[in-house]
């Protein structure tokens, strides 16, 4: 639709899902894709069927053989950026709690600031959409 509409100049891309991100950026590589990164990914139950499901995603397959857990897999991926690598991301939306906390990584504000030009947040977006 963004294509059809020829938006892709004014259009992002972003979902919870990274396989709708990864679908929309091989439709058009043109249009910046991003993803959202949800605290309750790191709750073991959710963790371990993430950790099943991202095994899907193009380069995935070493990172989650590595982790011995979803969680373990979750922290260090998150870490890395694995996800986001893997679908080409052009930036990365998440709650900021998710910064400051060890049970989710050590120092993620300073790696993502390394591995994109900006990092949304929800907080910002709400006030910049006036919610």
């Amino acid at each position: 639709m963004v294509t059809d509409m020829k938006l892709e100049k004014q259009a992002t891309i972003i979902s919870f899902d990274p396989f709708k991100s990864l679908a929309a950026k091989r439709e058009n590589p043109n249009i910046p894709i991003g993803s959202f990164f949800d605290r309750d990914w790191w709750n073991p139950q959710v963790a371990n069927v993430l950790k099943k499901q991202l095994a899907k995603l193009p380069g995935m397959e070493s990172c989650v053989a590595a982790a011995p857990n979803g969680t373990d897999f979750m922290r260090a991926m998150f870490q890395r950026g694995d996800v986001l690598k893997a679908i080409n991301s052009s930036f990365l939306d998440m709650d900021y709690k998710i910064y400051d906390n060890p049970l989710y990584s050590n120092n993620t504000f300073q790696v993502r600031r390394i591995s994109f030009d900006f990092i949304m947040d929800y907080k910002i977006i709400w006030i910049v959409r006036g919610f």
